[in-house]
């Protein structure tokens, strides 16, 4: 005859419950970081879509200060003498340049944040693969703990019994 040292036997049913509680516990905080890193993604998309709107901005100002600098290269203007001079067009000239630079500094802003969303989106992919095999982990050693907990309360509950019929 074997002999059972049993002796609270709600402790499996509480361990039972320990293991669901721990189980949604871990989805809550999955589900929790799902939303921080969602709207994180979407502040950054944000800050790309204003990147983009600076770029075309820009490009929009340089094409004004070409016109006007081919504008001002294009007009005609004579000396004192009356003889044909060059126009003084340092100042549209200056204008295209400084244009040309914040083109070029707002192209490099958006090419820096596309270069980080890809990374980002790289890091995403790479933690939804972990998340899932996480879950799956969780679930599936939860569900053998819970069903091993099970077993063996019904084995305590068959024991108590058979010792009361006795």
């Amino acid at each position: 005859m074997s002999i059972a040292n049993i002796s609270d036997i709600s402790k499996l049913q509480q361990q039972v419950s320990n293991y669901r509680v721990f189980n949604s516990e871990v989805k809550r905080c999955i589900t929790s970081a799902d939303e921080t890193l969602f709207l994180m993604l979407e502040e950054i998309i944000r800050i790309k879509n204003i990147l983009d709107h600076r770029l075309t901005d820009a490009d929009d100002n340089l094409k004004g200060c070409l016109i006007a600098l081919k504008s001002c290269e294009s007009r005609i203007e004579y000396d004192s003498e009356e003889n044909r001079a060059t126009p003084n067009c340092s100042s549209e000239k200056r204008n295209w340049e400084d244009a040309r630079r914040e083109k070029q500094a707002a192209q490099n802003c958006v090419d820096s944040m596309e270069r980080y969303i890809r990374t980002l989106k790289e890091y995403e992919k790479k933690y939804n693969d972990a998340k899932s095999k996480f879950i799956n982990l969780i679930d599936n050693t939860n569900l053998q703990a819970i069903s091993e907990l099970e077993r063996r309360d019904q084995i305590a509950q068959e024991y108590i019994n058979i010792r009361f019929d006795e």
